[in-house]
């Protein structure tokens, strides 16, 4: 199994960081990460609570990997039986948050070949913050950035967005200062969580 895992399943999909298999009681039975196996840690995990019902996206969270801590995004689905269609165990696939922060500074579409990005344009600012109102991807020139660690719920677009889920495309002043023109939205991502998408740049 976790040689079908590494060989066939993981390459599908260069953004995979892990894929586990879980039994019902939460135990990893099989893993791209051979050291997992066994493991119990899994099981408090939301992505494995909600499995009962269908496929859950989990928000993002801090998880250490090879030495490392970073965002990362799980996403559960359940294993079903070829037998009798019951609920065998959950396939869990996780992604690193670093890729969604690549397509939104635009480094992706860089490397994919394109000559110029929305974030190319004078002081446009494209960022992502959580529902409890902490950065998820950083500004431009922001350094030492690290996940979940700055909070900006007092930023107007975060704020309305985590208070009443309300969008809004006017001037604020932005996280420098400074007044801006901007524009945000709400996804409703799952039924329990939502991200906050912020667009901005400077009013000259």
């Amino acid at each position: 199994l976790n040689t079908h895992l590494k060989v066939n399943k993981k390459p599908l999909d260069t953004d995979i960081l892990e894929i586990h298999v879980i039994d019902l009681e939460g135990i990893i039975i099989g893993s791209t990460d051979e050291e997992e196996i066994g493991e119990d840690k899994e099981k408090a995990q939301q992505y494995f609570l909600k499995w009962q019902k269908e496929t859950y996206v989990q928000d993002v969270h801090i998880y250490a990997h090879e030495g490392n801590e970073e965002g990362v995004i799980a996403i559960g689905t359940p294993l079903l039986s070829r037998a009798d269609n019951s609920i065998i165990g959950v396939l869990m696939n996780r992604y690193k948050l670093s890729d969604i922060q690549e397509v939104i500074s635009g480094k992706r579409a860089r490397r994919l070949g394109a000559l110029t990005t929305l974030q190319d344009i004078g002081t446009r600012e494209i960022f992502l913050a959580s529902q409890q109102g902490f950065m998820l991807t950083p500004l431009k020139q922001m350094e030492d950035f690290r996940v979940l660690n700055r909070r900006i719920d007092a930023l107007e677009p975060v704020a309305k967005c985590m208070q009443a889920s309300e969008e809004i495309n006017k001037d604020w002043i932005n996280l420098q200062g400074n007044k801006v023109l901007g524009a945000s939205m709400c996804p409703q991502v799952e039924n329990d969580w939502k991200w906050i998408l912020v667009v901005e740049q400077d009013e000259k």
